[in-house]
Formats: C-alpha cells, structure tokens, sequence
C-alpha cells in the first residue's frame, strides 16, 4: 500500500502513497531528516495535481505532510479531490508507522508492513512510487 494508492484508496477503497530517503551535509544543512515537511510538487507539478484523469473522472492533490519523528515513527497524509461528472468531493487520507535509515536512504515502514523509500537531501524528501500505475513522484519540503 502506498500514500497516493490509499489517499486514493478512501473513496476507491486502494491505498496512501509516501516515504523518504537521506543524505545531507552538517555543514550547510540538517544532518537528519527529522522534522516537518509539507508536499511541493506532485510529478513535477505545483499543487494541486492531477494525479488521475479519464472522461468525467480527475484526482486532483491538493495537500499533504510528511513528520519524520525522532522516535523512529513517521506520519503521512494528503487531501485529494475527486471529481466525478463535475461533482467534487474532497477526502483527506493519513497513515502512519516507523522509519529508518540505511546507508544513503531512509526506508518508511507502514503499519501493514509496506515498505517505501526515497531519497532525502537537507530540505527535501522525494518519493517515487511505483508500486501502482501510473508511477508517482512526490516532493516534500522541509517547514
């Protein structure tokens, strides 16, 4: 399961995309991905994004966070708009569970035990999730 699949997944019945990774120089910046991060860009786009679109039928992301806890747990979540037939309806997804990190990379471990990774540079966290069409790549900036 993943944050964009699970966001997705509150009115589809999927699953929540998101995740992380690590790198970063003491000297010019953080030397630990810990902290608050809100979604920047969605594919490369401003938000909102769309995300899914077929005849009468978007996906639109318009928010998200990622708390990358000192204990060892994060948080992820993302509102998303579905328009069906010009009728919106907005739904607002998070899920949880631990994260580490190994060499170069953080690894996010969900409470069903998905695992995503990603790759983290002093003010950002970008994730591409591939485990679900089309493949997603969210950007995350540091608060």
């Amino acid at each position: 399961m993943t944050l964009l699949s699970r966001s997705l997944g509150i009115a589809a019945v999927t699953a929540v995309a998101a995740a992380a990774a690590c790198g970063g120089d003491g000297a010019t910046g953080p030397t630990s991905p810990v902290g608050s991060y809100a979604l920047s860009t969605v594919n490369g786009m401003a938000l909102p994004a769309t995300v899914l679109a077929d005849t009468g039928f978007t996906v639109a992301i318009s928010d998200g966070s990622l708390s990358v806890q000192a204990d060892g747990k994060f948080v992820v979540g993302m509102t998303s708009t579905w328009t069906i037939e010009g009728h919106p309806s907005v739904f607002v997804a998070a899920d949880t569970g631990t994260w580490t990190q190994a060499g170069g990379r953080l690894v996010f471990t969900y409470v069903d035990s998905t695992t995503q990774t990603g790759a983290w540079q002093r003010d950002r966290i970008t994730v591409t999730d591939s485990t679900s069409a089309p493949v997603t790549t969210f950007v995350f900036a540091r608060r």
